[in-house]
């Protein structure tokens, strides 16, 4: 049996989209950070990807830490 690695497809910006929300709330991202295992290293690469998973989870839980399930768009 094969086993294969989760394919990271999309793109760190994302990540550093919600991390504009955390800072309009003026909230640390960093648990939800590394709840998604996301590396500190990997925000400062342009071109880096996060898997579906890690995406997954920061938004949930970005969502739930910041209690705003649009993450300060509609505010």
């Amino acid at each position: 049996m094969v086993t294969r690695q989760p394919i990271a497809a999309t793109p760190i910006a994302f990540v550093h989209a919600i991390l504009l929300a955390y800072a309009r709330y003026g909230r640390d991202p960093a648990q939800v950070l590394k709840k998604a295992q996301i590396a500190p290293e990997l925000l400062t690469q342009p071109g880096a990807c996060i898997t579906a998973w890690q995406m997954q989870q920061i938004s949930g839980g970005a969502m739930q830490e910041l209690d705003d399930e649009a993450l300060g768009w509609f505010s």
